[in-house]
């Protein structure tokens, strides 16, 4: 069983962003864009994923 709950995506990046120093935010022509460490993000994610998911 596959259960996708792609919904908390949002709610996890907010978080990351809040409690952490690492996420550069700037304009990419006009869009508002975001540069991301990957590997501490998806570290961030799992133990999030694993607190809040149940």
């Amino acid at each position: 069983m596959i259960l996708n709950e792609a919904d908390d995506f949002g709610l996890i990046f907010d978080d990351f962003k809040s409690n952490s120093n690492l996420v550069k935010e700037g304009l990419v022509g006009e869009a508002k864009s975001y540069l991301i460490p990957q590997r501490e993000m998806v570290d961030y994610a799992l133990v999030w994923m694993n607190r809040n998911r149940r």
